[in-house]
């Protein structure tokens, strides 16, 4: 399974990736922007099967993204992370079409209990490692 992490920051995007290591059998893709991400929506045989998308970013923020997911009708799995508290935030990310959100900070487990549960929900089965 091949996850896009979309974040500017670099420590956030390790921090994500390091957190989704639990699972066997996941390929991890980078972006720091959104313009960045859209080959890995796009471009067959790069296509990831979920998106763990930051809300702020240059370029291209997460709900920018969104939109042109919403409206290319990219059905691709998304778990929006956002520093802000903002309920608004999270409803505009909800209505663009994430499936789910995350506040930061987060822990390792609460983005691996996310992701299994948003994986679950689409009926993509992820395996844990066994410690």
């Amino acid at each position: 399974m091949r996850i896009l992490i979309v974040d500017d920051s670099m420590v956030s995007r390790v921090k994500a990736r390091e957190a989704l290591k639990v699972f066997e059998d996941v390929e991890f893709v980078e972006a720091a922007n959104g313009e960045e991400a859209i080959p890995y929506l796009t471009v067959p045989d790069h296509i990831a099967e979920l998106v763990i998308l930051d809300t702020q970013m240059p370029e291209m923020n997460g709900h920018e993204l969104l939109e042109i997911m919403k409206g290319h009708n990219i059905r691709i799995p998304v778990i929006m992370v956002t520093a802000e508290q903002r309920k608004n935030e999270v409803v505009k990310a909800l209505n663009l079409g994430a499936k789910n959100y995350l506040s930061k900070p987060y822990t390792a487990k609460m983005l691996a209990d996310k992701v299994e549960s948003v994986m679950a929900a689409v009926g993509g089965g992820l395996k844990r490692r066994i410690p």
